[in-house]
């Protein structure tokens, strides 16, 4: 591959066409999926004076036939985002019991909890499960997206 030219990058980009500036959202249903990506993100809110961390997980879901794609006009994945339960002043994740439930049933469900085994959410990428995906409206529009209600292993 040649350097990257910003400009020419720009240049050859031009259409008269309307792009689009709503997702597809992937149709609610259970599907198996492979977790492609597992990344933390700042998160703050000035108004209440509070912060924290997300961990996102990207499932790309099984699409053999390529019936979803042809649905939603791209490769069918899912990013669910988990607010990380962290222990106080500290960057640290908080695995003490009632702690960061929500990705420890993601983590169940490729069955990594397990005691005495050294762990952390990078080592789930690449593995396979089952998800539930529901259609959630967004506030104070017609926009619908996409939520991970459940996770579970595969063959549940």
């Amino acid at each position: 591959m040649s350097a990257f030219d910003a400009e020419n990058f720009f240049d050859s980009n031009v259409t008269n066409e309307v792009g689009s500036t709503v997702l597809n959202p992937v149709p609610a249903n259970t599907y198996k999926a492979i977790i492609e990506k597992v990344s933390a993100r700042p998160w703050s809110n000035e108004q209440k004076g509070t912060s924290g961390i997300t961990v996102d997980v990207s499932y790309a879901i099984v699409d053999d036939n390529k019936a979803i794609e042809e649905v939603v006009g791209r490769p069918p994945k899912v990013t669910q985002g988990y607010f990380a339960d962290l222990i106080p002043n500290t960057m640290q994740m908080d695995y003490s019991k009632g702690k960061n439930v929500s990705l420890m049933r993601v983590r169940e469900a490729v069955g990594q909890n397990v005691a005495g085994q050294n762990w952390n959410p990078k080592m789930m990428e690449g593995q396979a499960l089952q998800i539930v995906v529901v259609l959630d409206p967004q506030k104070n529009s017609d926009v619908t997206y996409n939520r991970v209600k459940s996770v579970a292993p595969l063959g549940m």
